[in-house]
């Protein structure tokens, strides 16, 4: 098998006086599409409209009345007991304070004790 020689694989290519405006004139085609594509400019659509639902606001004068069971208790409570009923006159001691033993924490009104 012989390979081709330098006279013949010059044949298989172009000449380059031929090939140069044709590269030209295919880039200046290409360049050309590009600029008038970017020159057009493109409208701005508005955004579309999304429903909204509106009610007025107006003053209720109707009581919700609702009923829940429940048992109120106090927030502190100590389990006393005494000899005698009466009302508290005063209460000598606070929350949190330290008492002795014999010591008055309240002592009762003088007219609900004598009777």
């Amino acid at each position: 098998m012989k390979l081709p020689g330098p006279e013949t694989r010059s044949s298989l290519r172009p000449s380059s006086s031929s090939a140069l405006p044709r590269r030209a004139g295919l880039c200046l085609a290409v360049c050309g599409a590009v600029l008038l594509g970017a020159c057009h400019t493109r409208e701005p659509t508005a955004p579309e409209a999304k429903p909204v639902v509106a009610l007025a606001v107006h003053a209720d004068n109707t009581a919700d009345a609702t009923s829940l069971p429940a048992q109120v208790e106090e927030r502190y409570s100590t389990a006393l007991s005494f000899r005698v009923g009466g009302k508290i006159a005063e209460r000598r001691v606070h929350l949190g304070d330290t008492v002795k033993a014999g010591q008055v924490i309240a002592p009762l009104h003088p007219e609900d004790f004598a009777s």
